[in-house]
């Protein structure tokens, strides 16, 4: 499927850390969403500090950020808790 900037994504709905199930088209903000290959990898880490330095803002303009690679649930908690993340991230499966 190819995805063009600025237009609206496809529904979906992917197990969060937030213990829930994250369903798109519940979401009445503007999203962004990061695809990225590792949790822990530093190139990974990297954009996700940036990322969560940035929330403040993002939640001032009515837009959450997540997060969204092949790893566990597991692998996501563990990784927001190493390097103090506030986002959301999903795991990803059979896409």
């Amino acid at each position: 499927m190819k995805l063009k900037l600025f237009k609206q994504a496809p529904n979906f709905k992917l197990p969060s850390t937030n213990g829930d199930i994250f369903d798109i088209s519940k979401i009445k903000k503007n999203i962004i969403i990061y695809f990225y290959p590792k949790d822990d990898t530093p190139g990974c880490t990297l954009e996700a500090k940036d990322f969560n330095k940035l929330n403040d803002i993002f939640n001032k303009k009515n837009t959450i950020v997540v997060g969204i690679s092949k790893d566990t649930i597991t692998s996501h908690l563990k990784f927001k808790k190493n390097t103090k993340l506030s986002l959301t991230y999903f795991q990803m499966k059979n896409y």
